[in-house]
């Protein structure tokens, strides 16, 4: 009898006993990837004339993938319905923040499918007709716990920051503190996706309640560190030279401006500043070399920081060089265009504000 049984199942065709995967029947795909606990997204078709295996493969991979992109929309469109009902926006701008990061949220699970964490692609051929199938694949909880673990890193790199800063402000270096606490606020700026994330894959109320509790008490905190050290430092910014219809008060301008960004106050007191900067410029025509008729010039601009506190002076420097024959504007238009140049404008600001920070 078993001789037998062993006869007739090596006759039994090889396609019928190769494993079939678990999602490839409808039934089979429900009971082992629930829509509770998973996003999925599923793919059948056959191989088009003329088309290659390998992108037969590619067309139903991005077919699975945008059909699990509809899932989560589908899935986010309800935990919107019920995030919005709930007790969880506090505000009127709690809302429209909040919309606002769906809409921004929904868009890139449109476009960028294939970048959601752990989502798998699997593939399969029919061996009996040539079938070909694809899906796709990403379970619901792994998702939360990747943008909890996320969230969590970044609250934790965000109150060291300010724990830093604190500490930079108690010794007044204020610029110091300023770019510690910049840079918290975009770690924090980039955690809002996270949170977002969290929001629309339906994480369970209490976890966000906590969450926003410390979202809520980081936005107090970088708020009021900001204030702490926004226009501590009075900066008075004078500059010399004017030459051909160029005056150096355009320069002036765009350093002042530029300062500013960096929290200190640019006043035009010197009297009243903590540091007064003196920019000098000067420019040069260079002859044209022999054999050409190209003209440059050259700008340079020599600086010093005084401390009004310290009563001490740091000079810093710097140059550039430029076409100034008639076809590109002359010499005047050179000038203008160097004086112009945020290349240069960032050069020297930041000359000034590495003095002022290491003084």
């Amino acid at each position: 009898m078993r001789l037998r049984y062993i006869i007739i199942l090596l006759f039994v065709p090889l396609n019928l006993i190769a494993q079939t995967p678990d999602w490839y029947m409808p039934i089979s795909r429900k009971a082992h990837y629930p829509s509770e606990l998973w996003y999925t997204g599923f793919a059948e078709g056959t191989q088009l004339k003329g088309e290659t295996l390998e992108n037969a493969h590619s067309r139903l991979t991005n077919a699975a993938r945008i059909e699990l992109a509809s899932t989560i929309r589908t899935s986010v469109e309800h935990n919107v319905d019920n995030y919005t009902q709930s007790d969880l926006l506090q505000s009127t701008q709690d809302f429209e923040e909040y919309i606002r990061d769906v809409n921004t949220t929904i868009t890139r699970i449109s476009s960028n499918v294939k970048d959601i964490p752990g989502l798998k692609v699997e593939w399969y051929r029919n061996p009996s007709d040539g079938t070909l199938a694809a899906f796709a694949y990403v379970n619901k909880n792994d998702l939360i716990q990747f943008y909890t673990n996320q969230l969590q890193v970044a609250y934790t790199k965000i109150n060291a920051s300010i724990t830093i800063s604190d500490y930079l402000i108690s010794r007044e270096e204020f610029l110091q503190a300023h770019e510690e606490l910049k840079q918290a606020q975009d770690v924090f700026n980039i955690s809002e996706e996270n949170y977002t994330w969290l929001l629309l894959f339906g994480c369970d109320s209490n976890i966000i309640s906590a969450y926003q509790k410390q979202r809520t008490e980081i936005k107090r905190l970088l708020g009021d560190r900001m204030k702490a050290v926004s226009n501590t430092i009075t900066v008075c910014v004078r500059c010399e030279g004017n030459f051909f219809e160029t005056p150096c008060s355009k320069l002036t301008q765009k350093v002042k401006s530029e300062i500013s960004k960096k929290s200190c106050s640019v006043i035009d007191t010197p009297e009243n500043a903590d540091w007064i900067v003196i920019l000098t410029v000067s420019a040069e025509l260079e002859a044209p070399r022999l054999g050409s008729d190209e003209e440059f010039v050259t700008v340079e601009v020599s600086g010093s920081a005084f401390s009004v506190k310290k009563k001490t002076s740091h000079a810093f420097f710097e140059s550039e060089r430029d076409s100034a024959s008639k076809k590109n504007g002359g010499y005047t238009w050179a000038v203008q265009k160097i004086l112009g140049r945020s290349e240069l404008i960032d050069l020297l600001v930041n000359h000034i504000i590495e003095i002022i920070k290491s003084r």
